[in-house]
């Protein structure tokens, strides 16, 4: 197993990189990364910029029913496509569906122990599941949600905080155990390849909430944790197409609760996280590191909004996927340099005020995003929206 043992310098606020490695430069790691020396260096995340945020307008775009009222009591809060097909997952209920790129099509919904979910531009979905004696299993399924192969057990009972990337050749499985952040390189029928460990102590006291995404030629992972009472911080380590890792930084840490809601990556290979702010959620913080995983000095502060769902990006900008404060769920979209593109867009038809549990997932489509949003009715909608959220042009 490769490891590096960033357990103190996380705690502090410090880089970690390997030997004969500069993350700064974005040079490769030598594979001996047992060694990784620290680097003092201070959070450069140094100015807070609030993008003020007005009541949501309507979406203008059509919807396509996914689940009538009542039918499995499913609220999706993940995702995406699979080929040509797309797909909606319920990682609180552990089961997802399939569907058409149109919304048509829908699958049942297929129920499975599911701890992560991802699809793949074969056509496929694969996944990591719970089974019978609690182990960490790896499962694919086909695109209509079909189980294919044999599941193969990838870790021992209690694994938590698990996160999926599907890669062109191989796929980047994470979880923690032990408190560390550990992972696999998995082969497409789910054995796996190599192992690696980010250290002791990696996913901090409590609360690790990892995301796992192919960036060419590399796997990032991103994760944010409770380092001990009363502080957190979000980190971000690259890996190799072998798994071997290459370099891990923190990128913010702070006095009070942060939680990583999701990780898009953009076209110049830079990256959007999307981070919670205080307990309970405050506001959405929405932060830019550079492709070496550089924060930017400013972070940016989503008012309206209060708690971050989901993110997906468009060339050089994001949508993000929110709740806001009179409990709507809402989308905006963000350029790279933190201008707003549009006002907040309502993704459900409640109305302001109603007592009602909204929520939202967002993936990126070929002309704009695609959203999987709750009706006040309980049921499941599906549209497609141009880059800010509102109907594609014919």
């Amino acid at each position: 197993m490769v490891s590096v043992d960033p357990s103190a310098s996380l705690k502090s606020g410090t880089e970690i990189v390997a030997p004969s490695a500069s993350a700064d430069a974005g040079t490769s790691a030598s594979s001996s990364a047992d060694a990784g020396v620290a680097v003092q260096t201070s959070s450069a995340v140094s100015d807070v910029l609030e993008l003020p945020g007005d009541p949501c307008r309507p979406t203008t775009a059509t919807s396509s029913l996914l689940q009538g009222p009542g039918a499995g009591g499913l609220t999706f809060d993940q995702a995406g496509i699979a080929g040509t097909r797309r797909f909606a997952f319920d990682s609180a209920s552990l089961a997802f569906l399939t569907f058409a790129s149109d919304g048509s099509s829908v699958s049942a919904p297929i129920y499975r122990d599911l701890a992560a979910l991802a699809g793949s531009a074969a056509g496929g979905l694969q996944g990591l599941a719970i089974d019978e004696a609690s182990n960490l299993i790896s499962v694919s399924f086909d695109a209509q949600g079909n189980e294919t192969g044999t599941p193969i057990q990838l870790a021992g009972p209690g694994s938590e905080g698990h996160a999926l990337a599907v890669g062109p050749e191989s796929s980047l499985a994470v979880w923690c155990s032990n408190k560390e952040l550990q992972g696999a390189l998995l082969a497409p029928t789910g054995e796996s390849l190599s192992s690696f460990s980010l250290g002791k102590l990696s996913c901090g006291d409590d609360g690790a909430r990892p995301a796992a995404l192919w960036t060419e030629p590399n796997f990032t992972v991103v994760w944010s944790r409770i380092v001990h009472a009363g502080t957190s911080a979000v980190s971000w380590a690259a890996l190799d197409a072998s798994g071997s890792v290459l370099a891990t930084r923190t990128v913010l840490a702070r006095a009070e609760q942060l939680e990583l809601a999701a990780v898009s990556a953009l076209a110049d290979r830079s990256l959007a996280l999307l981070v919670s702010e205080g307990f309970p959620a405050q506001s959405p913080l929405l932060l830019f590191l550079d492709a070496f995983g550089h924060p930017r000095a400013t972070a940016y502060r989503l008012l309206g909004a209060v708690e971050p769902w989901s993110l997906a990006s468009q060339g050089a900008q994001v949508g993000v996927a929110a709740r806001s404060s009179d409990e709507r769920a809402v989308f905006r979209a963000i350029s790279s340099a933190g201008e707003a593109l549009a006002p907040w867009v309502c993704l459900d038809d409640a109305a302001p005020g109603t007592k009602f549990t909204p929520r939202a997932a967002l993936f990126a489509d070929t002309a704009g995003y695609g959203v999987v949003a709750r009706r006040s009715d309980g049921s499941a909608a599906y549209f497609s929206t141009d880059d800010q959220g509102s109907a594609q042009a014919p």
